[in-house]
């Protein structure tokens, strides 16, 4: 009676089997093959599957420069992209330590007044514009007409 149940079992076993790897069964490239086991599977996958698409390279500036460089290069530079300007560079490192300042009062005295950062940063902000705005007549590149 019980090998009777075990072999009703295997039988069970064996036709669920069938059953699923005639689900599995797929038509691939005009050809029927098994579904198989999952690595059997992933096998046969790595061995039929095309070499993914090569990805298009980016182009980069002529100058062979990063984009964070170039980026810095045309923020502190003048009109012709060449010229670094003083009032540019200090008006980037004055917002820099700025911000850092601000930080290190945040994070290491836990204090911090968003009036006075709002006032400070509006300082430096239109200080260094002012700033650009008066040199900008000396600037190279563009020929002023101003005579």
């Amino acid at each position: 009676m019980r090998e009777m149940r075990e072999m009703r079992e295997m039988r069970e076993n064996i036709e669920m089997r069938e059953n699923i790897e005639m689900r599995n069964v797929k038509a691939v490239g005009g050809e029927q093959r098994a579904g198989g086991s999952g690595r059997q599977r992933r096998k046969r996958g790595r061995q039929s599957a095309a070499a993914p698409p090569e990805r298009k390279k980016r182009k980069r500036a002529r100058t062979g420069k990063s984009g964070v460089k170039r980026f810095l290069r045309l923020l502190l530079t003048g009109k012709d992209n060449e010229t670094y300007e003083i009032t540019r560079v200090l008006l980037f490192a004055g917002y820099i330590c700025f911000l850092a300042f601000s930080a290190f009062g945040v994070f290491g005295l836990r204090r911090f007044d968003p009036l006075d950062f709002s006032i400070g940063l509006t300082g430096i902000l239109f200080g260094g514009a002012g700033g650009i705005a008066i040199k900008a007549k000396t600037e190279p590149g563009e020929k002023n007409d101003d005579s």
